[in-house]
């Protein structure tokens, strides 16, 4: 009887903790001028920042947090991911539209959350690097969001203008909109308001 070695058989180690983690990335962002790099990168911090404090989450701490120039990261405890998916999506698209309403740029984000283990080495360049963080970042690339994104470019502006003309300051964002499309959860365009839930491949029938 012949023998053969294990080959790629790695051992075991203690799984690191598990984290909520949420990313946020601009539509357009790189046929922006440098000029308009900065005060964009500016723009998403605080109107994420914003939206966190009004979603209760501003004492949050955030972990491997990464500014990406056009969108940002982090990681949180996982406790607070049910309220990541709501209220911070909604107040992060009344905020969002708030601001489209009165700005000559207006700032269309992509959104996605996640939650597995991750572990935590600051200051050192392992920091947040994982599996997980990964696939988070894979599914707010996925081409699903990133085609509904290009199918709502023409309404986008208009809408905006007219649901934040009839947003009071301190009101939450006009109806959402869900598709189902594969694993994790993607919040796109927070200037039209679509949700998608990826956990299976099929759509709502309310959805357009």
């Amino acid at each position: 009887m012949t023998i053969f070695p294990r080959i790629g058989i790695f051992r075991s180690s203690p799984l690191p903790p598990h984290f909520g983690m949420v990313a946020v990335d601009a539509m357009g962002s790189t046929r922006l001028p440098s000029i308009q790099q900065a005060p964009l990168s500016q723009t998403i911090a605080e109107v994420v920042q914003r939206a966190l404090v009004s979603a209760g989450l501003g004492g949050v701490s955030r972990e491997f947090e990464t500014n990406t120039g056009d969108g940002l990261s982090f990681g949180c405890d996982p406790t607070w991911v049910p309220f990541l998916v709501s209220p911070f999506a909604d107040e992060l698209n009344a905020h969002l539209l708030r601001h489209n309403a009165g700005s000559r740029s207006p700032v269309r984000l992509r959104m996605s959350i996640h939650i597995g283990p991750v572990p935590l080495a600051p200051g050192a360049p392992r920091d947040g690097n994982a599996a997980s963080r990964s696939e988070n970042h894979r599914l707010l690339d996925s081409e699903p969001v990133r085609r509904c994104l290009r199918e709502t470019d023409a309404q986008a502006p208009e809408e905006a203008q007219r649901a934040a003309s009839t947003v009071p300051a301190e009101a939450g964002s006009p109806p959402t909109r869900h598709q189902h499309v594969e694993s994790g959860v993607a919040v796109m365009d927070c200037a039209v308001r679509d949700i998608h839930h990826h956990m299976a491949p099929r759509q709502d029938p309310g959805h357009s």
